[in-house]
């Protein structure tokens, strides 16, 4: 089979359109202006959250049936326009009930984006370099998720509004839509039957595609735990303020920035796996020194070390589990996006070990259980070399 050329614009829009899924991230801290406003309690804010998360479970692998139907190029696109809808509830009606609404529209519109973007991808760059251009859009991803917080306390700062970001994100996505329209040809498969719920979970008999799929399953919930764990570890063992805890996620996920910046070339020069076995020995080693780390330039640094060590993760388990199998590419992207679901599990596990021991340590310790798994898949995987 013929590597696909590599078309700039092309693949310039699709990278760009990532930037629109990390537009989900504002849930985070936009949970925060919500209890604020409304005065809500915790109990019933955390329903925002699952707004989104609950989606990849329910929709993943539906949408990859679709996108074998209709094309991954108008799944994203239908992605796009729901997000925009979403993007506009909370400014027509920002209360509560709008809010959650438009969440979950947002929800919807960011498994639709990530179940397809992924596959997008690879049909437009030879194979190998799949994982520098995967991760190329998990920067971009990164970028939107450091911004947001930037972006909606601007607009609270100026106009005393931080939901006036939203039809500022919806105007950046209604780009992102007419890039994609005018410059990524349409891959309609021609209307060929999509399989069924059980050909497409049959993926997860392949013996690679379900090694990756626990992969994406401890990476996402490691990422989501790590992101409550570092703020938590400075209050308890430094004393500092909500406030100034929460430079710790904003010091991740810079690293995790960086990290990508240097994982592109090099990932399209080497193997893929090989860059991933000494990024988690790395991840493993910060992870077990936050265990008695106390002080926080300790912490910082920790931190720093575990976004630069995991941020070519995500796309190193896709792209092996797209290679292996490229011929079910819709179907393994579905499954592999339903595994997003994980960071709302592992969070549960991290909370229960943090009651058990009353301890932050016990967060720790889920950490270790995941980067473990990952240390596992990365020396068990195959290699395929570039």
């Amino acid at each position: 089979m013929t590597a696909p050329q590599i078309k700039t614009s092309s693949l310039a829009a699709v990278l760009y359109a990532f930037l629109i899924v990390g537009f989900s991230d504002m849930v985070g801290f936009g949970t925060s202006y919500i209890q604020r406003d409304f005065g809500i309690g915790d109990t019933l804010s955390s329903l925002l959250p699952m707004m989104v998360f609950a989606w990849f479970l329910v929709l993943s692998i539906p949408i990859a049936m679709l996108m074998n139907r209709i094309g991954r190029k108008a799944v994203v696109q239908a992605g796009n326009l729901v997000t925009v809808a979403g993007l506009l509830i909370p400014l027509l009606r920002y209360d509560l009930g709008g809010c959650l609404a438009g969440f979950a529209l947002i929800g919807i519109g960011n498994t639709a984006l990530q179940v397809s973007l992924n596959p997008l991808v690879t049909t437009l760059v030879p194979a190998s370099r799949a994982t520098s251009s995967l991760t190329a859009g998990q920067l971009m991803r990164n970028i939107a998720s450091v911004c947001s917080p930037f972006v909606a306390a601007f607009f609270a700062a100026k106009t005393g509004h931080w939901e006036y970001m939203f039809p500022a994100y919806a105007g950046l996505t209604v780009l992102s839509l007419v890039w994609l329209q005018r410059s990524v040809p349409s891959d309609r498969s021609g209307g060929a039957p999509a399989p069924g719920l059980r050909r497409t979970m049959s993926v997860l008999a392949d013996r690679t595609v379900l090694l990756s799929f626990g992969g994406i399953f401890c990476f996402i919930g490691c990422d989501v735990c790590i992101n409550t764990l570092i703020p938590k570890l400075l209050i308890e063992r430094c004393a500092e303020s909500v406030e100034s805890a929460g430079l710790g996620s904003s010091v991740y996920f810079v690293a995790r920035i960086a990290g990508a910046l240097i994982g592109i070339p090099v990932l399209a020069r080497l193997s893929d796996v090989k860059y991933m076995r000494g990024n988690i020995l790395l991840t493993l080693c910060a992870a077990a020194l936050l265990l008695p780390a106390a002080s926080h330039a300790a912490i910082m640094t920790l931190a720093a070390l575990l976004g630069f060590s995991l941020s070519c993760t995500f796309s190193t388990v896709y792209a092996v589990a797209m290679r292996h199998l490229p011929e079910r590419s819709n179907e393994i992207s579905g499954v592999m996006i339903m595994a997003i679901c994980g960071g709302a599990v592992l969070p549960l596990l991290m909370n229960g070990l943090t009651e058990a021991v009353k301890s932050s340590a016990g967060g720790v310790v889920a950490v270790l259980l995941c980067v473990c798994y990952l240390l596992y898949y990365a020396f068990r995987i195959n290699i395929h070399e570039k």
